[in-house]
This record gives structure tokens, sequence and C-alpha cells, in this order.
């Protein structure tokens, strides 16, 4: 049967691009089978189940090629992955080999130590021969289960989309592949993850519902995608420039933090993964997320309260290296199985985180000894973001603490880690990178946004008071000094003005003085002298003149129609002659009088006479 032949039966029963499909699973499948197309159409209810049954009669289920012995990466250790290609691979990138080998290396829910098949083992006595007939020993396997198709498988189990008949429902069946039953230790392991799985009941841990037998138990189906497909939609959303809010940055660190809870858990109940990575975390389609295939994981210590308990026992696994190429710790890769702690998962945790920060793996080699020696060495690329984005420093901090090369460096707990993610998604300082104290500040006023406005308000109202009353002040300062400036001209200007008019005045003295001492030297050098009356001392006593009068200004009698006369007494004769000669200074001394009062009085006295 072949892809054309039910192509338009297809076409008419599903409104998804038919082509489109089959090319991706042909990609990613690199087979052109057409049977397990239908299968996972059906498990994923593109097509109903009528319509599988018409395009692809029942038949007996097939069984997975026995997986090739696990690659030996040096005499005392090996690698328990399979199909891993060529050590030296030309052509491409080391991150686009990870990615294959990733994709060769999927299980979707199962998994555990792939160990081969030994030549010439013969099967386990308490495996009955109908075991060799199926890949499940399960007698109820079709009584209450209807297979829907195969949803994906590991190295010794697939993984059934099944419908119990009983409860209605559609659940997750995995059941052990029929070659993988010749070792008993195969079985033991299946058995060691149901039993681990089924006591870590958290709801970030995928639900075991029902162990029917050795070789197969039942578990919750997640609908939805895987973390690395998730991040790989991220990846295609960022390089389109359009991210929407379930993709965004914070989405994934919230996510993020689940994972973290859900180790937190098991690593209290004393259960460490070994194997987490994004192919190993489903998120489903309402946001719900699980950490799923605990194939490989290990009770490490049973000093814990409420310990797993086991009723199996793994093997020694020596100095085997378990896990995942890309996602080891430095004790893992060197095989120190026995050493490995809740500390080890954080490694793998913060190698996880550098992922979904970058949207880049966080190890890298072109072969896979160098990959595994870079693990050695607690290697990393460089933390860059695929867009090139600005990281921001507290997520490079929380990074390389959660992926520190010494475990005493690390956190104390996967919580602590969640814990710090946290503090960063809320803003807050985290205990990766301590903040200095501007950025508490910052930090406390990003935390209280109505404080610091209400602060902010209240300085800059007090601010702006103070500018302005400086300016207020300052301005009537001007004002007043300006006017004191003013009034200092003013008076400069008056003083000035009156010291000119003193300074006229004394000038206008002395010119009179002047005229009066040579009018006087003029008379007393010519000896004239007047020929009027003479009034002495005596004469001012005894009123003989209508003129004398009291003066205010002079303290004694003066006569007033007269400007000169005599005061000396009588008996001094000698003093006539003077006086006599002075007489004749009247005219004078009245003009001058006149002009020193104003010279328009003494113009006016000049026209009078």
């Amino acid at each position: 049967m072949s892809f054309e032949s039910i192509r338009d039966a297809l076409e008419g029963a599903t409104e998804h691009d038919v082509d489109q499909l089959w090319r991706s699973y042909v990609r990613q499948r690199e087979t052109e089978d057409v049977q397990p197309f239908l299968d996972e159409l059906l498990a994923h209810e593109m097509i109903d189940q009528a319509l599988h049954q018409r395009l692809s009669p029942p038949k007996p289920l097939e069984l997975a090629p026995t997986p090739p012995d696990a690659r030996k990466i040096a005499s005392t250790m090996a690698l328990d992955f399979e199909n891993l290609g060529e050590d030296d691979v030309q052509g491409p990138t080391p991150t686009e080999r990870l990615r294959q080998e990733r994709a060769n290396l999927r299980r979707t829910t199962g998994g555990g130590v792939a160990h081969a098949p030994k030549q010439g083992d013969a099967p386990p006595q308490d495996v009955t021969q109908s075991d060799a007939s199926s890949d499940t020993d399960d007698a109820g396997y079709h009584d209450r289960y209807e297979m829907l198709g195969s949803v994906g498988e590991g190295g010794m189990a697939r993984v059934h989309l099944a419908r119990d008949a009983t409860l209605r429902r559609k659940v997750a069946y995995k059941a052990m592949f029929q070659h993988a039953l010749s070792d008993r230790q195969n079985i033991n392991t299946f058995i060691i993850e149901a039993e681990i799985t089924a006591q870590l009941e958290h709801p970030n841990i995928v639900s075991i519902y029902t162990l029917e037998n050795d070789t197969s138990y039942t578990m919750l189906f997640v609908k939805g995608e895987t973390f690395e497909e998730y991040l790989e939609e991220c990846k295609r959303q960022l390089e389109q420039g359009e991210v929407d809010e379930e993709h965004s940055l914070e989405s994934r660190l919230d996510m993020f933090i689940k994972i973290c809870e859900a180790m937190e858990y098991a690593h209290s109940r004393g259960v460490i993964h070994r194997d987490l990575k994004p192919e190993n975390v489903m998120v489903g389609a309402f946001g719900e997320l699980f950490v799923m295939d605990w194939g490989i994981a290990k009770v490490f210590t049973d000093e814990v309260g409420d310990p797993v308990t086991l009723s199996q026992s793994r093997l020694d696994e020596g100095e085997l290296i378990i896990g995942t190429p890309g996602y080891y710790s430095p004790e893992q890769a060197e095989g120190k199985n026995k050493e490995l702690d809740a500390k080890s998962d954080q490694y793998t945790l913060g190698l996880i985180l550098f992922e979904i920060v970058s949207l880049n793996p966080a190890v890298t080699g072109k072969t896979l000894m160098k990959l595994v020696m870079r693990h050695q060495d607690a290697e990393k690329d460089p933390l860059v973001h695929i867009t090139g984005q600005r990281i921001a420093p507290e997520l490079v901090a929380i990074i390389e603490k959660a992926t520190s090369a010494e475990r005493d460096d690390r956190y104390e707990s996967a919580g602590d880690l969640a814990d710090d993610v946290r503090r960063f998604l809320r803003g807050e300082e985290v205990q990766a990178r301590p903040d200095t104290l501007t950025q508490k500040v910052l930090r406390w006023m990003g935390r209280h946004r109505e404080a610091t406005l209400v602060v902010f308000l209240t300085l800059f109202m007090v601010s702006l008071g103070l500018v302005l009353g400086t300016i207020f002040y300052a301005q009537f300062k001007m004002i007043e000094n300006e006017a004191k400036r003013q009034q200092e001209a003013t008076l400069l200007t008056h003083v000035a003005k009156q010291a000119s008019l003193v300074d006229g005045q004394f000038l206008k003295y002395e010119g009179l003085l002047s005229v009066i001492s040579t009018a006087a030297q003029d008379r007393v050098e010519r000896g004239i002298v007047s020929r009027d009356p003479l009034l002495l001392a005596e004469d001012f006593e005894d009123d003989r003149s209508d003129g004398i009068q009291e003066s205010e200004h002079y303290g004694q009698r003066i006569d007033l129609n007269r400007t000169t006369s005599a005061f000396a007494p009588k008996s001094a004769p000698d003093a006539e002659t003077d006086a006599r000669q002075m007489a004749l200074m009247a005219p004078i001394f009245k003009r001058s009088l006149l002009r020193s009062h104003s010279e328009s009085a003494a113009a006016k006295n000049k026209s009078t006479r």
C-alpha cells in the first residue's frame, strides 16, 4: 500500500494538509511505511477509528528492530545510546548534529538504560512462550484495552495510545519489546521505572495508572507536544518577529519553574532523574507540564522522609555513562554513578535553563567524544541569544551558579533554583547576583510604585517650591537692589546738584567779596572820605534815627536806612576817618548784598535808583 492510494481518502476525512503531514513524517521517520503514518494520525485524532481500520486492516503488532550494541567511548566507559551515527561528521554544524542525535534518541514517554540483548541468551524462566508472539505478556491486553496506534518508542518498550474499555478513557499503554524480554535485568529496570514513577505523585510528574504485569503498564496520556518542540516553536516565532504570550520568555521560565518543582519533589523522595532534557518533558494542550521518562531514574539516598522504595534493584552500573549527550553533569559524564545526587540533576536543569533563555543548546561538539569531554570539564557554549538580544545579567548569573563545575557552588536544591527564577520574574534581587545599593533602591522603587510616585511627587513639589521660592526671592532682592541703586543714583544726583549750587554760591560770594575788597582798597588808596553824617554807637542807644531797630540776626540794633554806620564810640577820633572812608562803600555793599540774594533783586534795585 502506498501513500498515493490513500491520499484522496485522507483528504476527505481531515482538514489538515495531508501532503505536508506525509512529508514531515517521511523526513522525521526516514521511512515511507504508510501503516505507522496512519497510526500516528489516529493517535493524534486526525482520523477516526473507522477510517483507520478501513485503510489498514488489523494485523499483528510489528516488533521494533533490535537496537545495536551501545557504542564504546573508551575501554572502561560506554554510552547507552542508540543510532548515534559516526563520530566524525562533515557538513552539519555542531548544533544541527546535536539535534539530529536527539531526534534519533527521542523517547516520548518511556526508556531506560538500553541494554542490548546478548547473543545466545535464553529467555528467563518466568517468561512464557506466549511472549514471543506479542510485545506484551498481558493476558487481558486485547480484552480491556483497544490499541489505537503507536505514539512513541524507546530502547526496550513501545508506547501505544489505547482506549480503556472499562473506564472509557484513553491511556498511554507502555509495553516492552519481545527482544528486551531476553534479559531479566531489562524487566527489572522496567518494573523499577513503573514503581518510581507511580510513587512520585506530583502535578508535574506523569501519573501511572496500573502495572498490568512485569512487562507493561498504563499511564496518563498527554495530548500535546514535547518541550523541545515547544522551544522550536519559540525559536520560529522569534525569527519571524511575532512572539505570542504563550511562547514569551516569561512563559518559558514559568514552565521551567514547574520542572524544578517536580524535581524538588522527586529529590525529596530520594530520586534523581538522570535523563532530564526537553524531549522528556511534555507540554499539554492546556498548559499542563509533565516530567516524563523515569526509565533510568535512581534512588540515590534513603535518608529522607517517606523515601521511594523498590521491589527490584539495579545492577552495578560501574562507569557506564548514563543519560543523553548535551545534558550531562560533569560527574555524570565521568561515569561516577555512585556519586550522583540531586545536584547532578540541578546541573542538567541549568543546561535546560540555558536553552530556554537563549534558544540555543548549552553544549555542542563535533564528535561524541568531544561532547563528553566538554561535559566532563563543565564547558558550555557562549550564552548568546539566538537573535542577538541582550540576556539579563541576573539570568546569566543563575545559569552560571546552577552549572558550576563544583557541586558545592551550585544551589542547595532545585527548589532554590526555582526560587531564584521566581525572584527574577518578580523583579527582585536574585541569590546568584546580589544587588548593589543603587540596584536595591531601583528594585524597591519598582516594587512600590505608588509609594515611589508619592515620594517623587512630594520631592518634586518641595523642589519646585524651593526653586520658585528661590526665584521669587532673587527677583525680590533684585528689585530691592535696583530700587536702592535708583535711590542712591537720585541722591548722588541731588548731592551733585547741591554741591554744584553751593560751589556756585561760593564762587559768587567770592566774586562779590572780591568786588568789595577791590573797591575798599581803591577808596583807602585814594584817601576819599564821605561827608555824610555818621552814626556812632551812642546814637544807636538813644534812638536818634528813625530806622534803628533790633536785629535777631546780628544780636544788636541796626539802621535799616543806612548800609554803613559807625559803631565806634566818640572817644575814638581816629576811627572817624576810617568810618568816613568806609561810608563811601555803602552803594557797593548794598549792591553786593542784593546780588548775594539774587541777580534779579540787584537788577531791580539798579533800575529804581
